[in-house]
């Protein structure tokens, strides 16, 4: 592998670090300039990367902290709408088997039409 080559991709993988960095809103500032040496460009990059990293986290950890509140917020409606459902169905029932008593017991007071044993 030549040094030539060795010398761009150094750059290329600087410069690519630098964008994530901007995308981020991170600082990318000490990028080195166009004349540095190889060894420059490395340490820049190494650096710079854990910067990615350690930004890129924040960023997934914020992303997951507000995801994980939407959805807890999402279950607690639907546990709320599903226990007014359930609700509104128990006195449905509870109406229903009590009109149901109310009707057959309607006028049956007294009523004759059933001998006592």
């Amino acid at each position: 592998m030549s040094f030539a080559l060795v010398m761009d991709s150094a750059k290329e993988v600087s410069y690519v670090l630098r964008l994530a960095l901007s995308d981020l809103g991170a600082n990318a500032d000490g990028l080195p300039s166009e004349g540095a040496s190889t060894v420059d460009f490395t340490k820049w990059s190494q650096q710079t990367g854990g910067a990615v990293a350690d930004a890129a986290g924040s960023e997934g950890k914020a992303i997951a902290r507000d995801h994980l509140q939407e959805q807890l917020a999402k279950d607690a409606a639907a546990e709320d709408a599903g226990q007014n459902v359930e609700d509104n169905a128990n006195q449905a029932v509870e109406g229903e088997v009590r009109g149901k008593a109310d009707h057959w017991t309607a006028g049956k007071e007294g009523a004759d039409d059933h001998p006592e044993v």
